[in-house]
């Protein structure tokens, strides 16, 4: 008696079998020297978590729990399991929410790209070009740097034109 409680207590696992067949192997160990609830409570802890977390949440009674851990059992160890689905949708939610974000700023990104290249086709230069007269006549390096302009062009009024030979 005492070496068939020390296997139940010790060394009975689930393994391969269905959860029903593991509570009647342990209910016959037993051979009535525990009560039912304590069966139970040894027979849960041997059972797989999300088992353990269905039975725990179940209003059935103890003679039906082992068909039922079967089937949840069954449900929840199978390769291709539902249960494993919504960790991947939430993952490929996460995924799409992540594109639709580096997808807007790869617009943003192009937007801003496309207004730099236009502004430099339009030549955005501050200083006249070369042919334009100022409006005091003078050419454009004098009027930018008056008597310490090193080139004249012409047409100039500039009243100093002579220009030291720096070309």
């Amino acid at each position: 008696q005492q070496r068939k409680l020390q296997k139940l207590l010790n060394e009975v696992e689930l393994g391969d079998e269905k959860p029903s067949q593991l509570w009647r192997r342990m209910k016959d160990l037993c051979q009535q020297q525990m009560t039912d609830e304590t069966l139970k409570t040894l027979w849960f802890q041997r059972l797989p978590v999300p088992v353990q977390s269905v039975l725990a949440a179940s209003s059935e009674s103890l003679a039906s729990l082992p068909q039922l851990a079967d089937k949840v059992h069954d449900v929840t160890t199978r390769p291709n399991s539902g249960v494993v689905a919504p960790v991947a949708a939430s993952r490929t939610l996460t995924t799409v929410s992540e594109l639709e974000k580096m997808n807007e700023l790869l617009q943003s990104l192009t937007v801003r790209i496309e207004k730099l290249e236009a502004g430099q086709r339009r030549g955005r230069s501050n200083i006249r070009r070369a042919n334009t007269p100022s409006k005091t006549g003078f050419c454009r390096f004098h009027d930018a740097f008056g008597d310490a302009a090193y080139k004249c062009e012409s047409p100039c009024t500039y009243p100093k034109n002579s220009i030291p030979d720096h070309n």
